[in-house]
């Protein structure tokens, strides 16, 4: 993990939730489609469905659901109030546990960031996840 992919993080985490899902969607976008890519999406759109999504399985990664609460290893990150030492650890999460692109890892750590965890875990539809989005 190099520092300019958590500099991107912390800089993605500062814009508005819309500009976050844009990037997000242009990800997700680019790993469905690749190379083949000749047409325009809603980026925004495709990043807040993907981003939906995605919520609940994070939610699984980083919270303890019977408790509503950060597992002890994200706790750890929180306790130190370091902003990039957390931004690296939610970004290694996400890479390692979904084998996604940097470009769905960053936007997607940054708003779990921009939105806080606590917040991030009570907003969770645990009947919408992953293996149920459809991109069209």
């Amino acid at each position: 993990m190099e520092s300019s992919e958590i500099e991107q993080i912390l800089h993605l985490k500062e814009q508005d939730e819309d500009a976050i899902y844009f990037t997000l969607g242009t990800g997700v976008a680019y790993e469905i489609a690749g190379d083949r890519l000749s047409f325009s999406y809603d980026y925004v759109e495709l990043g807040k469905k993907f981003g939906s999504s995605l919520q609940y399985e994070l939610y699984l990664l980083l919270c303890i659901p019977k408790e509503n609460k950060p597992k002890d290893w994200v706790s750890s990150f929180i306790d130190g109030n370091n902003a990039r030492e957390l931004a690296a650890a939610l970004f290694a999460a996400v890479l390692s546990k979904y084998d996604v692109s940097v470009s769905i890892a960053i936007p997607a750590t940054a708003l779990v960031l921009k939105k806080g965890l606590l917040n991030f875990a009570k907003q969770v539809d645990p009947t919408n996840h992953l293996n149920q989005l459809k991109c069209n």
